[in-house]
């Protein structure tokens, strides 16, 4: 059976002041599916992605299941803070009633997606094609690798080349 909407929940720590503030999620995607729509039809207060140029919703953990048809997507709270990935983002700069809230509201919607009351499903032109994920990124990548020790000529001329990629970019970012 497949799953009716698998939500991913990250990066949480600390308040988006660009999304409203303390306790307030933003939703990647949201142009995609009629999620973002329904959501807030049920009085839920959520802001959309602010920073696209980002590619939020390609590079989470939502996307594998995007690809293969299932409408999913990410709450984030995300301020693209410099402690991210550094030996400084530790529990200390955590904002856990900012957390709480969000969760209830991540909650919220989890619930009422689980209870049938939204119904996800791809707007015209929003659900993303090809393969996509890393997987796909990797044989492309991989395929490069492998014709390493071509010239930068000859790869720039081959088809071989120009096909992997062409993979790679089509796959990394869906058109």
């Amino acid at each position: 059976e497949k799953p009716s909407c698998p939500l991913t929940y990250e990066l949480i720590g600390r308040a988006d002041e660009l999304a409203g503030g303390a306790g307030r999620l933003w939703l990647s995607g949201q142009e995609r599916s009629n999620l973002m729509g329904a959501i807030e039809r049920e009085g839920i207060s959520i802001s959309p992605d602010l920073r696209p140029e980002q590619n939020f919703f390609e590079r989470s953990d939502n996307y594998a299941f995007a690809v293969r048809g299932i409408v999913a997507q990410t709450f984030s709270t995300y301020n693209m803070h410099q402690d991210y990935h550094q030996v400084t983002d530790e529990w200390d700069t955590l904002d856990y009633e900012h957390m709480e809230v969000a969760s209830r509201e991540a909650y919220r919607i989890a619930r009422l997606i689980a209870d049938g009351e939204i119904d996800p499903a791809w707007l015209v032109g929003g659900k993303p094609r090809g393969r996509g994920g890393f997987a796909g990124s990797f044989r492309a990548l991989a395929s490069l690798l492998a014709n390493r020790d071509h010239s930068l000529d000859k790869k720039m001329n081959s088809s071989e080349d120009t096909t992997a990629t062409q993979e790679l970019s089509s796959e990394a970012v869906p058109s």
